[in-house]
């Protein structure tokens, strides 16, 4: 590639083709639009910082308040000429992300769709997957299969890629499913029974099934994540079940956890969210006790709307029995 030209790193020559014309006559159209896009593209930049700094500059910014998601930027930007002032935005990005255009929800139901099916399709064959490794790669090809790309499985309350515990019947097992398409993000979770497990963690998943059920019925623009965390554990007091569950809540979307959250680095605490109208909102509800003869845990993705709250995917039976 050719040498960086002057401290901005631009090149000053366009951007060589990657590939010489062996034939005109077989050059595809597909090949010459793309030819022709890159005959029309600027300078290249050695770097990216370089190319940013230049945007920056072309737009009249290099002199402005800029906010930034990436602190790296506010050391690398000045080398090339910007004399902006910087400020930390992750927070606010992550407040404008929270309620979510039209768009962004057509692409966070694909997402979502193609995270349960995957998801199902993967649980479906717990019993003769035989180890929690082939269960966890199963789900990831059944993701990519659907357009999605998978992140993590964490199954029977571990996400570590390494471990592979052998799938035997009687166990109860819990499975998190998170994948993405276009970078918006499905998350699924549901307990499967292989065979009949324990009593104990029988009666643990189904009292977050009731108490998902009431958390869902209440949900709504205006509520705050503690009215929701106080909801499930009101239930599971209504239900007489003294069961350990966090029935944590976290926005979804560009990220898994897509919300202004607690910063060590930054000294801040998480904040008391309240739900808006648009939101797409996950709750975590995972039962956190052991010594029950299994793991448990019930998630699905509910968009948020001044009157309720409906699901982004179907969310079928609480429990899969294979």
């Amino acid at each position: 590639s050719p040498e960086p030209r002057g401290g901005d790193g631009e090149t000053g020559a366009a951007p060589p083709f990657m590939l010489r014309i062996a034939d005109e006559e077989l050059v595809t159209p597909r090949e010459r639009r793309r030819r022709s896009s890159l005959k029309a593209s600027r300078a290249n930049h050695a770097t990216a910082a370089s190319a940013l700094a230049a945007a920056l500059k072309e737009l009249g910014l290099d002199k402005a308040v800029l906010g930034l998601d990436d602190e790296a930027l506010a050391g690398m930007l000045p080398a090339h000429g910007i004399g902006a002032r910087f400020v930390n935005a992750d927070d606010t990005l992550r407040r404008i992300r929270l309620a979510k255009s039209p768009a962004e929800l057509r692409l966070m139901r694909i997402a979502a769709v193609n995270n349960v099916e995957a998801a199902l399709a993967a649980a479906r064959t717990a019993r003769d997957a035989g180890s929690t490794r082939v269960l966890r790669s199963r789900f990831m090809a059944e993701a990519a299969l659907r357009g999605n790309s998978g992140l993590f499985m964490v199954i029977d309350g571990s996400s570590s890629e390494v471990m592979d515990w052998p799938l035997r019947d009687g166990m109860a097992l819990s499975i998190d499913c998170v994948s993405t398409c276009r970078h918006y993000h499905g998350d699924y979770a549901r307990t499967i029974f292989i065979g009949e497990p324990p009593e104990p963690i029988r009666r643990a998943v189904a009292a977050i099934g009731i108490a998902w059920d009431d958390i869902r019925g209440k949900l709504r623009a205006g509520l705050r994540f503690s009215d929701v965390t106080r909801i499930g554990r009101e239930s599971l007091s209504k239900q007489g079940v003294d069961v350990t569950v966090s029935f944590r809540p976290h926005s979804v979307g560009l990220f898994h956890t897509d919300h202004p959250s607690a910063s060590l680095a930054q000294g801040r605490l998480a904040p008391d969210l309240v739900l808006e109208d648009g939101m797409v909102l996950s709750v975590d509800c995972p039962v956190l006790d052991t010594g029950l003869g299994g793991t448990a845990h019930l998630e699905d993705l509910m968009l948020i709307r001044a009157d309720g709250a409906e699901p982004l995917h179907a969310t079928g039976d609480k429990v899969i029995v294979v």
